[in-house]
Protein backbone atom coordinates (compact mmCIF):
# COMPACT_ATOMS: atom_id res chain seq x y z
CA UNK A 1 0.00 0.00 0.00
CA UNK A 2 1.45 3.79 -1.11
CA UNK A 3 1.67 5.78 2.21
CA UNK A 4 3.43 8.62 0.65
CA UNK A 5 2.33 11.41 -1.88
CA UNK A 6 3.19 11.62 -5.38
CA UNK A 7 5.61 14.23 -6.16
CA UNK A 8 6.29 16.05 -9.09
CA UNK A 9 9.54 16.82 -11.05
CA UNK A 10 8.12 20.16 -12.42
CA UNK A 11 5.16 22.43 -11.79
CA UNK A 12 1.47 21.01 -10.05
CA UNK A 13 -1.72 22.18 -9.11
CA UNK A 14 -2.41 19.85 -5.46
CA UNK A 15 -5.85 20.47 -4.22
CA UNK A 16 -7.60 18.84 -1.45
CA UNK A 17 -11.10 19.20 -0.18
CA UNK A 18 -12.06 19.43 3.19
CA UNK A 19 -15.40 18.60 5.24
CA UNK A 20 -14.79 19.84 8.94
CA UNK A 21 -11.00 19.34 8.97
CA UNK A 22 -11.07 15.82 7.25
CA UNK A 23 -9.35 15.42 4.19
CA UNK A 24 -12.00 14.21 1.87
CA UNK A 25 -10.64 14.34 -1.80
CA UNK A 26 -7.90 15.42 -3.89
CA UNK A 27 -6.72 15.98 -7.12
CA UNK A 28 -3.27 15.91 -8.85
CA UNK A 29 -2.27 18.20 -11.74
CA UNK A 30 1.12 17.63 -13.14
CA UNK A 31 1.83 20.60 -15.96
CA UNK A 32 4.42 20.46 -18.65
CA UNK A 33 7.12 22.50 -19.29
CA UNK A 34 7.86 21.46 -22.91
CA UNK A 35 5.49 19.64 -25.69
CA UNK A 36 4.92 15.61 -24.63
CA UNK A 37 7.44 15.80 -21.64
CA UNK A 38 4.52 13.97 -20.03
CA UNK A 39 1.06 14.37 -22.37
CA UNK A 40 0.50 11.92 -25.07
CA UNK A 41 -0.31 14.83 -27.67
CA UNK A 42 2.82 17.02 -28.61
CA UNK A 43 1.42 20.87 -27.97
CA UNK A 44 2.10 23.69 -25.95
CA UNK A 45 -0.27 24.25 -22.47
CA UNK A 46 -0.56 20.39 -21.42
CA UNK A 47 -1.24 19.47 -17.87
CA UNK A 48 -1.85 15.83 -16.99
CA UNK A 49 -4.29 14.76 -14.32
CA UNK A 50 -2.96 11.99 -12.91
CA UNK A 51 -4.71 11.56 -9.10
CA UNK A 52 -8.18 12.09 -7.78
CA UNK A 53 -10.32 10.45 -5.53
CA UNK A 54 -13.10 10.83 -3.54
CA UNK A 55 -13.57 8.64 -0.09
CA UNK A 56 -16.45 6.59 -1.02
CA UNK A 57 -18.81 8.13 2.02
CA UNK A 58 -18.34 11.23 0.37
CA UNK A 59 -19.34 10.40 -3.32
CA UNK A 60 -21.96 12.07 -5.32
CA UNK A 61 -21.56 15.26 -3.80
CA UNK A 62 -20.73 17.10 -6.18
CA UNK A 63 -16.48 17.32 -4.26
CA UNK A 64 -14.69 15.15 -7.32
CA UNK A 65 -16.24 18.07 -9.90
CA UNK A 66 -15.47 20.91 -7.65
CA UNK A 67 -11.69 20.22 -7.42
CA UNK A 68 -11.44 19.52 -11.14
CA UNK A 69 -13.05 23.30 -11.61
CA UNK A 70 -10.86 24.46 -9.10
CA UNK A 71 -7.63 22.42 -11.33
CA UNK A 72 -9.08 23.67 -14.39
CA UNK A 73 -9.22 27.39 -13.35
CA UNK A 74 -5.36 27.45 -11.78
CA UNK A 75 -4.46 25.77 -14.72
CA UNK A 76 -5.59 28.57 -16.89
CA UNK A 77 -4.13 30.69 -14.72
CA UNK A 78 -0.96 29.00 -15.32
CA UNK A 79 -1.02 28.73 -18.69
CA UNK A 80 -2.71 25.32 -19.45
CA UNK A 81 -4.66 24.87 -22.41
CA UNK A 82 -5.58 21.12 -22.49
CA UNK A 83 -5.58 18.73 -20.33
CA UNK A 84 -5.69 14.68 -20.38
CA UNK A 85 -6.14 12.60 -17.45
CA UNK A 86 -5.36 8.97 -16.52
CA UNK A 87 -6.83 6.53 -14.94
CA UNK A 88 -7.65 2.16 -14.43
CA UNK A 89 -10.71 3.49 -12.91
CA UNK A 90 -13.92 2.72 -14.92
CA UNK A 91 -15.76 5.41 -12.59
CA UNK A 92 -13.10 7.53 -13.31
CA UNK A 93 -13.55 7.13 -17.16
CA UNK A 94 -17.55 8.13 -16.68
CA UNK A 95 -16.28 10.67 -14.23
CA UNK A 96 -13.94 12.65 -17.22
CA UNK A 97 -16.52 11.81 -20.02
CA UNK A 98 -19.40 13.42 -18.00
CA UNK A 99 -17.37 16.20 -17.11
CA UNK A 100 -16.49 17.28 -20.82
CA UNK A 101 -13.68 14.87 -21.66
CA UNK A 102 -12.80 12.84 -24.78
CA UNK A 103 -11.14 9.79 -25.13
CA UNK A 104 -8.56 9.45 -27.73
CA UNK A 105 -6.17 6.72 -26.73
CA UNK A 106 -6.62 4.04 -24.55
CA UNK A 107 -4.37 1.03 -23.93
CA UNK A 108 -4.20 -2.53 -21.65
CA UNK A 109 -1.78 -3.78 -18.83
CA UNK A 110 -1.83 -6.74 -16.64
CA UNK A 111 -0.52 -6.33 -13.21
CA UNK A 112 1.81 -9.15 -12.44
CA UNK A 113 2.89 -10.22 -8.91
CA UNK A 114 0.78 -6.74 -7.55
CA UNK A 115 3.78 -4.52 -9.08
Amino acid sequence: MLREKQKYAGRAIELVATIEGRIVGFLDMELEFSPGEICYRKVEGNGMIWDTGVLPEFRRMGIATKLLDEGVRLGKFLGVKRLEAWSIEPAAWNFFENYGFQKFFEYYHVLIDNR
